[in-house]
């Protein structure tokens, strides 16, 4: 219950000192069960040291959560599931990749991606607002959103905030 109560909270508005290993975290523990259901594979690159971003913690979460389910979801068919989560640093910036091994996307739905209501989902499996949230969401922290296929296979989605220097959560 204890997991539930951290997710089920509100939103404060308030933006703070947020260390994105840590709302990660948050958002694994969350999705858990489900990768564990779905026998998917959960690859994490991260530096030691905190990746502090200004940011509200459960609108980052909710990032995190629109993101892996879309890849979950876009693996459905595929025989390897594994997620990558790389989190890196430039000089101004925190940078999120998270990674899938399904099919990717065609060049169309790459372009319409996160205009709200668009969705490659059968009718009632969703409504096509989750990635368009999470673009606004990004925006509203000062940071962008981008997707793309990867040379191997499956889709990589790029977030990248601003750090936030000198400040720890």
């Amino acid at each position: 219950t204890g997991q539930l109560k951290t997710f089920s909270r509100k939103s404060t508005g308030v933006l703070e000192p947020v260390d994105l290993k840590v709302a990660l975290d948050n958002t694994l523990q969350l999705l858990s069960p489900q990768l564990q259901q779905e026998e998917c594979t959960l690859e994490r690159n991260e530096p030691d040291t905190p990746l502090v971003i200004q940011a509200d913690l459960v609108r980052i979460e909710q990032i995190c959560v629109n993101i892996i389910r879309n890849a979950l979801d876009a693996m459905a068919d595929s025989s390897l599931k594994r997620i990558r989560i790389d989190l890196t640093r430039t000089k101004t910036d925190v940078i999120m990749q998270i990674t899938d091994t399904g099919p990717g996307m065609n060049e169309e739905t790459l372009s319409l991606l996160f205009d709200p209501f668009f969705t490659t989902k059968d009718p009632g499996q969703g409504v096509g607002l989750g990635l368009s949230v999470t673009y606004g969401i990004v925006r509203d922290f000062g940071g962008s959103i981008k997707a793309y296929n990867t040379e191997t296979a499956g889709a990589c989605f790029e977030v990248r905030l601003p750090l936030l220097k000198g400040k720890t959560p």
